[in-house]
């Protein structure tokens, strides 16, 4: 059997997949559903996944619809021309019965003014029910936490002094470790604020010999190694709500063949 044959089964079988979906969505029973976005990156290659939910015969039927290549970055634009020309080919009439739309908390997902989710909630005709996932939206609730510290002093600091070590390279050099990346999310924070700790004493020298102006005070030490720990575990929790194993454990889906 060669490769055109088994592309042509496996058109069949996607076209025949689809159109179960297609009448389920469709059937008068049904007079809603909802969404899940989730984009990823497998091999270089940018992946939209979309999974649609469905109360089907006394069923909940959680069922992974489709996973749409992405050639250009995740822009939300893109994104959602792509989606609306694929639900309007699977079921027309879905603008009337899209009840959810759930997403994953990337950023071209959850904006407020052109996220996806605020894209397709616009062309409904209903209002639309919009959900973060957990961990986005644990992250508001952290991220919110940490800037009111010290009256928002405190990672204001962070960033500081930051900025201050990546324009000093010399002093990594010397101490011959590896800087941490940029913070521009959780996990790299909770490595920043290790790294302090770690080489606190190299740090303090060095900018106290070179910038007394960018020290840092005892009490943004004291803050450090109290609110370390705690990003530490929450860089530990977000990790395993990310994980793909823990929601294929803790989840019940039917899938359609």
């Amino acid at each position: 059997m060669n490769d055109m044959i088994v592309g042509q089964y496996v058109h069949v079988l996607v076209g025949a997949f689809l159109q179960d979906v297609s009448d389920m969505t469709g059937d008068v029973s049904v007079w809603a559903f909802s969404l899940a976005f989730d984009t990823s990156t497998h091999r270089e290659q940018s992946f939209f996944d979309v999974r649609v939910r469905i109360f089907y015969k006394g069923l909940l039927c959680n069922i992974h619809l489709v996973g749409l290549p992405m050639f250009d970055r995740h822009k939300a634009k893109i994104v959602y021309n792509m989606l609306v020309k694929f639900l309007d080919a699977l079921y027309p009439d879905w603008r009337f019965k899209l009840l959810n739309a759930s997403s994953d908390g990337e950023n071209t997902m959850t904006g407020h003014h052109a996220g996806v989710v605020t894209l397709i909630a616009r062309c409904t005709e209903f209002n639309v029910l919009r959900v973060w996932c957990a961990p986005h939206q644990i992250d508001i609730i952290v991220k919110s936490a940490a800037e009111s510290i010290n009256g928002g002093a405190y990672i204001k600091e962070v960033y500081s002094l930051s900025v201050h070590l990546q324009s000093h390279n010399n002093l990594i050099i010397k101490m011959d470790v590896k800087r941490p990346k940029n913070l521009n999310c959780w996990v790299h924070l909770g490595h920043f604020l290790n790294f302090y700790k770690q080489y606190r004493r190299p740090i303090i020298a060095h900018t106290e010999e070179k910038h007394p102006e960018n020290l840092p005070s005892a009490e943004w030490w004291v803050i450090t190694y109290a609110v370390a720990p705690v990003i530490e575990e929450m860089n530990n929790t977000f990790t395993k709500l990310q994980s793909r194993h823990y929601w294929s454990r803790s989840s019940r889906s039917s899938s359609m063949r």
